[in-house]
């Protein structure tokens, strides 16, 4: 492996006398998993800023960097816009929840004006969806189902959730369609609210028993309403996570595709 990188280095100046970038010569690199002799070769070779980055660009998606990927992205992005293969490529890998700098790819350098392409107007279809849902969506029948729960957890309101515990103990969660969640709620708060009442009823109410008993009432009837208001939003982000994955996934591989 040694003596390999030593010649590639060798070879870099050599090439960049002939071309600014061999493509062939990248491609081999990158099915070889070579990602030292990838980025040395790009260190030395002769190439316009913009292409640079483009090249780099696919170094920083191929390896796992997508801050820097962006940022070459940005300085590269009316080559990148060029080639549709590639965006649907990057499109899919962004649309992944699991992905960071999402936001910066769909909206700053996947250009609107490229949508004309189904695969591309699909995979904006769904991440637009994913920020702003809508009742009616046109996607395909094997992303519905999920879109239709992510859909519904949207239109759950946090303030209601924590309204309904706050009366009764533990609806907040009934309110989610988790009623075992409910159950256990109630019979915590309700059964630690019984003690109280007991202990205040038998004791009296500065009686350290009263005053223990009700220190724990109020803890758990307190989280109880803080949990449910929390619940909504944990549910929301799971759904919209669940229904990028799957179409993430489905994407995938209804557009397969090769970095090169």
């Amino acid at each position: 492996m040694l003596n390999k990188f030593k010649l590639i280095l060798i070879l870099c100046p050599f090439q960049t006398l002939f071309a600014q970038v061999d493509t062939y010569y990248l491609q081999h690199l990158s099915e070889k998993s070579l990602k030292v002799e990838y980025l040395a070769y790009l260190q030395k070779v002769e190439a316009s800023e913009d292409s640079l980055s483009y090249y780099l660009s696919k170094y920083y998606f191929q390896y796992g960097n997508d801050s820097l990927f962006i940022r070459s992205a940005l300085k590269s992005k009316e080559i990148i816009r060029q080639d549709t293969t590639l965006l649907v490529h990057y499109s899919k890998s962004f649309l992944n929840p699991l992905a960071h700098n999402n936001n910066d790819w769909f909206s700053t350098i996947l250009d609107t004006t490229l949508l004309v392409n189904e695969e591309l107007k699909q995979l904006n279809l769904v991440y637009n969806l994913s920020q702003k849902p809508l009742k009616e969506a046109n996607l395909p029948l094997q992303l519905q189902h999920d879109y239709n729960l992510f859909y519904k957890s949207t239109k759950k309101k946090s303030i209601v959730a924590a309204v309904f515990s706050t009366i009764i103990p533990g609806s907040g969660m009934l309110y989610l369609n988790k009623p075992k969640a409910f159950a256990s709620s109630f019979a915590i708060v309700g059964g630690l609210g019984y003690q109280t009442f007991e202990s205040y009823r038998i004791l009296g109410l500065n009686h350290p028993l009263t005053i223990i008993n009700g220190a724990f009432f109020t803890g758990f009837y307190l989280v109880n309403i803080i949990g449910s208001y929390l619940e909504v939003k944990k549910h929301q982000k799971e759904q919209k996570k669940q229904f990028l994955i799957h179409a993430s996934t489905y994407y995938t591989d209804t557009y397969p595709s090769s970095l090169f």
